[in-house]
């Protein structure tokens, strides 16, 4: 019988001990010795579990069946708390944690920082607000949705007082301000001069 942390050589039946009875010194030829948990590669997902690498595997090389003495399963990323300012990363499912918990140590591997707001392109209608340096949108990079955090509506030039002498443009509520307010600054945008009479050939009987 080979003794604790051996286990029969697959072929000990065809194997000879050294004299009529075998004994300790016959180990080497009737045993090999079990794997232990250091010689285990742990698959993805797992990390192998602490103080086991000189934990015994079943046979004499470690296998499947061994992961769960050997390996502890590590957390996803889709369990750990992103700290503010940063978001999970899309790929989050597949990244595991440093661990079977996920910690702060782990917010580089699985978070992204939020985009800026300045990333974001207005739409017509629309300019950046003034804090968009400083303002976060809601994901790694800007979409429609963040168009109310990073953006100022505009006035159309429907809203504009033209000055005297001028008249407000054709099709004014398609142009824009260059605020949320329009002021004397926007005349030139939304106004156009009024013609004079000097322009004008007065008909037959008119002077």
């Amino acid at each position: 019988v080979c003794p604790h942390s051996y286990i029969p050589k697959s072929d000990h039946a065809d194997r000879f001990c050294a004299s009529e009875r075998c004994s300790k010194k016959d180990v080497d030829a009737c045993c090999d010795p079990l794997g232990t948990c250091s010689n285990y590669q742990c698959p993805r997902g797992y990390a192998q579990r602490r103080g086991v690498a000189d934990v015994l595997c079943l046979s004499r090389s470690c296998s499947e069946r061994d992961k769960g003495t050997c390996c502890t399963a590590l957390a996803l990323c889709t369990s750990h708390a992103c700290p503010a300012g940063f978001t999970l990363k899309d790929a989050a499912w597949s990244i595991f944690c440093a661990g079977h918990e996920c910690t702060f140590n782990d917010t580089k591997r699985c978070c992204d920082p939020l985009a800026r707001c300045d990333s974001f392109a207005c739409p017509k209608g629309y300019a950046p607000t003034r804090r968009a340096g400083e303002l976060l949108c809601a994901g790694q990079a800007c979409t429609e949705r963040d168009k109310s955090t990073c953006c100022d509506v505009l006035a159309p030039c429907s809203h504009h007082r033209c000055p005297e002498g001028t008249t407000l443009k054709d099709k004014a509520s398609a142009i824009f301000c260059a605020s949320e307010s329009c002021g004397p600054r926007d005349s030139p945008v939304c106004c156009d001069a009024l013609a004079t009479c000097d322009t004008f050939d007065c008909p037959r009987g008119f002077e």
